[in-house]
């Protein structure tokens, strides 16, 4: 007998409620979402040394735009000893309309003019506790 698409589901479905079950485990999923502004971002690249970049603000010298955030944890706790843990809360503000003169960044001259910026934050954490 071959399983279809419908019926591999199904029984993906039955083992995934069953099993924690049988195990004594526990599945937790957290979901949280929100607003995410800036209030303070000032960059230089490269920032030390004999010849730095020019320092300028994301937030004074640009328009940030706000936007949405996501984090998500999952954890599974087995026979009520051991967790392992996942947590993964990416991130990523644009930055419109500069008001900047030169900049220097990384050894290279931009004109302030049209210069849009972007700030990524993808951080995805994998933790395992175990309790004696």
């Amino acid at each position: 007998m071959k399983l279809g698409n419908p019926q591999l589901r199904v029984l993906f479905l039955i083992l995934f409620l069953a099993l924690p079950h049988l195990v004594r485990s526990q599945v937790r999923l957290n979901l949280e979402s929100g607003a995410a502004f800036s209030q303070y971002n000032d960059v230089r690249v490269p920032n030390a040394g004999a010849d730095p970049g020019t320092l300028f603000s994301l937030q004074d010298d640009f328009s940030p735009q706000p936007t949405a955030f996501i984090r998500l944890e999952i954890s599974y706790l087995i026979k009520g000893k051991h967790t392992v843990e996942l947590t993964a809360a990416p991130l990523q503000l644009e930055y419109l309309d500069s008001q900047l003169g030169e900049i220097d960044f990384a050894g290279t001259l931009f004109s302030g003019d049209g210069i849009e910026a972007s700030y990524q934050f993808i951080p995805i954490e994998p933790v395992i506790a175990i309790a004696w």
